[in-house]
């Protein structure tokens, strides 16, 4: 009697998960089919990750970085299964996205150093369409391109300049300020949002900034191994290979994430957090300390044409269309300082890509740059950089 009741309960308990399974992943299908998600990916049904992270690792002090001389490839399909895009990436014999010989062109004197994260990268395009590629082929300017996606902020285009990049002879140094997410890239109160990653942190002192690591981060060859346990990085390429519930899972993660940030800040709710990014940015902490680390790696240049290219987002330009006015906020004012300080060009790409609509600069379900916006902006750079 006993047995068969431990086995019935055992077969229901089975059932409400297999139904629970079901119910979730139907739930996840119809929530990213109205992209009602933080994240609304469809599977593209395949172990082999083609989301264009295998060719990054996490082993350099600045944290992500491309692995030397490879190749990989990046699918992405949005909610209404169409295909947004899919490229192949490649590195060359320094980390770099180039398909040029870093060492071989270190004897050049007109060298011009990008320095950036994914949008300047070239995330989701093919190098040809890179602003970086059309701005080499209109000019007789080498740049060596020294961004890279995963999560790259201010700290890390210091710790990537003084590692690498200022080994290369070089007379333009132009660093590309990602407004959405640079503040809060290297930001300390993200350090438990990416456990286990070998990442910089920005933490301030009593009358400073340092860089920090987390306790628990580890070099990584691999920036997609999730874990030491194989299982576990197994379940979770299924996971996003196979289902749509990775992006609910995802998107909770996110949404905790956020509401631990905000009570670390002091601040009412997630939505606020949400808020505190891009053009309109308003927490100091995270902005002194972002901008406390591209002023040190400025100050090393002195002699170099330097320059900083701010980047919107599509939620920048709507509300900038919306007349609402973003020279008056701290970062702004702290830039100008700085700027004015260290005699630095900057180059604010919104004033111009106000003018065209977001379709035309950003990838349709991806925040990212479209081949088109790459255009937009090398034209514009052609102007105010490389005009000869």
């Amino acid at each position: 009697m006993l047995k068969t009741k431990i086995k019935n309960f055992f077969l229901t308990l089975i059932q409400l998960l297999i139904f629970f399974i079901l119910f979730f992943e139907i739930f996840s299908i119809f929530a990213s089919k109205l992209n009602i998600l933080a994240y609304n990916d469809t599977p593209h049904y395949s172990f082999k990750m083609k989301n264009g992270l295998n060719w990054l690792n996490e082993k350099e002090i600045w944290g992500a970085w491309h692995k030397k001389n490879y190749e990989d490839e990046h699918l992405k399909i949005c909610s209404d299964n169409t295909v947004l895009f899919n490229v192949s990436y490649s590195s060359n014999n320094v980390g770099a996205r180039d398909e040029k010989d870093y060492f071989k062109d270190n004897n050049q004197k007109n060298n011009s150093i990008f320095i950036g994260d994914s949008m300047v990268e070239g995330y989701g395009i093919h190098y040809e369409q890179t602003f970086k590629k059309i701005l080499e082929d209109n000019t007789e300017t080498n740049i060596l391109n020294f961004s890279t996606s995963g999560n790259f902020g201010p700290a890390q285009y210091f710790l990537i300049y003084e590692n690498l990049a200022k080994n290369f002879n070089h007379n333009k140094i132009v660093l590309f300020f990602t407004a959405m997410n640079d503040y809060r890239d290297n930001s300390i109160s993200r350090i438990e949002s990416y456990p286990g990653r070998y990442r910089p942190y920005i933490k301030k002192t009593n009358s400073s900034f340092e860089i920090v690591y987390p306790n628990n981060s580890k070099k990584r060859d691999d920036f997609m191994l999730y874990s030491e346990n194989k299982f576990y990085n197994m379940s979770i390429k299924f996971l996003v290979g196979f289902t749509f519930s990775a992006n609910t899972i995802k998107t909770l993660k996110l949404i905790f994430s956020n509401k631990k940030e905000a009570v670390k800040n002091n601040i009412k709710n997630s939505k606020e957090v949400k808020i505190n990014r891009g053009y309109f940015a308003n927490n100091k902490r995270d902005i002194d300390g972002a901008f406390f680390f591209i002023e040190k790696l400025f100050k090393n240049v002195q002699e170099k044409e330097k320059y900083i290219v701010l980047i919107p987002d599509e939620n920048d330009l709507r509300k900038i269309n919306r007349n609402k006015n973003y020279k008056d906020y701290y970062w702004h004012l702290r830039l100008k300082n700085i700027s004015k300080k260290l005699n630095i060009n900057v180059i604010d790409l919104a004033p111009i890509l106000k003018n065209f609509k977001n379709d035309e600069i950003f990838f349709k379900c991806d925040p990212h740059l479209s081949p088109n916006g790459n255009k937009i902006i090398a034209n514009i750079l052609l102007n105010k950089i490389f005009k000869k």
